[in-house]
């Protein structure tokens, strides 16, 4: 890793190279009080300098921030303030990002990661999405991991490559399963006129006969996971032996959203500040693979994207 200021100019210089000039984005805004030079192209910039660094401390961050470096910086209130405010921004870019990245196959992979709110002991004092019913955190239970845990739930789906296409954030009690409802909406909305079979590859929670079999009619997706061990004989599937080890793909991402992005640690006070890190994070994430494709490193290798 480099300086903040070589990594903020690196990140920075991909943005305006997909955005563009004219994007809507560069445009200043004009705002009740101090006037600032520190855009909002930059402003998620320093957020995904900061989350690809590892930083999850606002407040040691910012003292790291040298004046010479950001001669416009603003204090770290407004910061805050902005970058919430650029919450559905931040995806959208991502998306624009995303579309930069190759995909070389039409094979996927889906799975879960929970997201801890706390620790669990400490579950009925987190006030964070405690007054939104429809994701209030809740209690799920991390099979790999054999525990329960407070909190939310994120799902993802990947590239072979081991860029991640698109995600959710739910509850932490709502089934794997059920994600598949939203996924042929998903893939519909990203495939355009590209009209070829997907596969989809899945752990053994998403093992549904009804969800497979809509996938394959209405979004030409193949379902591919292995069989429960007391499934019918009848219903019997297993993943494709070329495609076998590839689930670990998407696992690598998780690890890597949990080491060095530290998406399991969190010191937001509002659902609103918690998202948007989430965000930022998968954002960071989607610029460090769009880096390595173009500079011919392998795509999932992000730690080596800023050297």
């Amino acid at each position: 890793m480099h300086s903040i200021k070589s990594n903020f100019d690196k990140i920075l210089c991909v943005l305006r190279q997909v955005l563009g000039e004219d994007s809507p984005i560069f445009k200043k805004q004009v705002k009740p009080g101090p006037k600032t030079t520190f855009s909002d192209i930059e402003i998620i910039a320093l957020a995904c300098t900061a989350e690809s660094m590892g930083h999850t401390s606002e407040n040691y961050f910012f003292a790291l921030l040298s004046k010479k470096d950001f001669p416009g910086l603003l204090s770290r209130r407004q910061y805050n303030d902005r970058r919430r405010k650029l919450k559905v921004q931040i995806e959208e870019v991502r998306k624009q990002v995303l579309s930069q990245i190759v995909t070389a196959q039409q094979v996927f992979i889906v799975d879960s990661m929970p997201l801890r709110l706390c620790r669990f002991a400490r579950k009925n004092w987190v006030k964070i999405g405690a007054q939104h019913h429809y994701i209030k955190p809740n209690v799920g239970y991390c099979a790999s991991q054999d525990e329960y845990y407070f909190g939310y739930k994120l799902h993802a789906v990947c590239s072979f490559e081991g860029a991640v296409q698109f995600f959710d954030v739910t509850p932490a009690s709502y089934h794997d399963v059920n994600y598949l409802d939203s996924i042929g909406e998903r893939f519909n909305e990203t495939r355009k006129n590209n009209k070829d079979y997907i596969r989809l590859i899945a752990d053994k929670g998403y093992t549904s006969q009804s969800y497979k079999k809509t996938l394959k009619e209405e979004s030409k997706i193949s379902l591919l996971y292995d069989s429960k061990a007391n499934a019918k004989i009848e219903n019997i599937s297993f993943i494709p032996e070329p495609y076998r080890n590839k689930r670990k793909r998407i696992e690598t991402v998780f690890s890597q959203l949990a080491d060095q992005f530290r998406i399991q640690q969190n010191y937001a006070k509002t659902l609103v500040a918690y998202f948007t890190r989430i965000w930022s994070k998968l954002l960071s994430m989607t610029i460090l693979n769009y880096i390595n494709q173009k500079t011919n490193k392998p795509v999932s290798k992000i730690k080596y994207a800023l050297m």
